[in-house]
């Protein structure tokens, strides 16, 4: 339940001091950001108790690995974005914090590429790190894969759906990660240190800016 009668800035006060526990800190002023949008945000983080309150739209299998594990991580619901940058525009974040998931083949094997939002995968680039073939993968060859996802809002856990990950090395250098949560209406924000012990990705350079 939201705060009563809060401005967005005290609401933004709210939810820093309530992530202090994960080291995560949002920024000082998010521009054009209504107060809806925070107390939406605060809602999701936790409940009266201080548990996480998990939307049912969040797919079961990575709501339980995260809670299994104890990982600390927020939900950010916001309007519907069906591209990465739309996603970050509505969440009022950078592009760049935003991490995409685009879904390669790498050989003969399925796999995931996580990389900023504005940012292309270099295929060629890729291809010379692993010595290995690298195309995209069609939306045809990856529609029935993530089968709690809706199409394009996977999330970048590859341990899910039994796929490796690679992850380009530019996410390191920010303390946290944000991306879909299987929905174009849902995202999670989380330490990026955790969720490359609970991916174990190879980190590699493949970003080409847009």
């Amino acid at each position: 339940m939201a705060p009563p009668h809060l401005s967005a800035r005290g609401t933004l006060t709210l939810l820093n001091n309530a992530l202090l526990s994960t080291h995560l800190k949002l920024p000082t002023t998010l521009p054009g950001a209504n107060v809806s949008f925070f107390h939406a945000l605060y809602d999701n983080l936790f409940n009266v108790q201080g548990e996480r309150s998990t939307p049912i739209s969040i797919p079961t299998r990575l709501k339980s690995l995260l809670d299994e594990n104890q990982i600390p991580y927020s939900v950010m619901t916001h309007t519907t974005a069906y591209t990465a940058q739309g996603a970050a525009a509505v969440m009022q974040i950078s592009g760049k914090e935003l991490a995409k998931t685009v879904v390669l083949w790498v050989g003969e094997e399925m796999s995931l590429a996580v990389l900023p939002a504005p940012n292309h995968v270099r295929l060629d680039k890729l291809a010379d790190e692993l010595g290995k073939s690298v195309r995209l993968a069609t939306e045809q060859e990856f529609s029935d894969r993530f089968p709690d996802c809706e199409l394009g809002a996977m999330p970048p856990f590859g341990s899910l759906y039994n796929l490796p990950v690679y992850v380009d090395e530019s996410l390191a250098a920010d303390e946290a990660i944000v991306f879909n949560a299987g929905t174009h209406r849902d995202a999670i924000r989380m330490r990026f240190d955790d969720f490359v012990r609970m991916t174990k990705p190879k980190v590699c350079s493949f970003a080409r800016k847009a």
